[in-house]
């Protein structure tokens, strides 16, 4: 059974959300991030099987966190 969910960065669960999504697998999401407007984004998680929808800058400032951590 595949779960996919909708999540909007402008909440700070989601946010979370997503940055343990980053963690988890983060070079798959970051390899497919596709870019449905100039300030949205989709990542699509193979691993958790979840596609997330956010703001560009939210994922970028997690990606950036996550580099800065390694």
């Amino acid at each position: 059974m595949r779960l996919g969910l909708s999540l909007k960065a402008d909440k700070s669960h989601d946010v979370s959300f997503m940055r343990k999504l980053c963690f988890g697998c983060f070079v798959v999401l970051q390899a497919i991030v596709t870019l449905i407007s100039k300030v949205k984004c989709v990542c699509v998680c193979w691993r958790f099987e979840v596609t997330a929808t956010f703001e560009i800058e939210s994922f970028l400032n997690l990606a950036q966190e996550h580099v800065l951590k390694r």
